[in-house]
């Protein structure tokens, strides 16, 4: 069995042994954004599914596969958490963070 994806109800422990480690993070979810991670890439802005009622109701009643409509974010956005980076001793090179969108500090 596969466990379930990170959340934000465990996001700080993650987040903690993360740091206690070294670890760098990545998170796609807007909402561990400015937590400890290192880094947020995805669609702050803009859920990828407009009408996720009208998506689940029809996967519900049996649709094909091909029925359904795929959406993607329009613009994918990153944040990097400088404070993070510094206290596992990440060094970032000035390249990676022009890409970023935000500097968390």
């Amino acid at each position: 069995m596969v466990p379930p994806p990170p959340s934000p109800a465990n996001g700080e422990l993650i987040n903690g042994l993360a740091v206690k480690y070294r670890l760098p993070t990545i998170y796609s979810l807007e909402v561990l954004r400015c937590s400890r991670g290192i880094d947020f890439l995805g669609s702050a802005h803009r859920p990828i599914v407009p009408n996720g009622c009208d998506l689940l109701d029809r996967i519900l009643r049996d649709a094909k596969i091909n029925e359904l409509p795929v959406h993607f974010p329009s613009k994918l956005e990153m944040a990097i958490n400088l404070k993070t980076a510094k206290a596992i001793g990440l060094t970032l090179s000035r390249t990676y963070l022009a890409h970023a969108d935000d500097l968390i500090e």
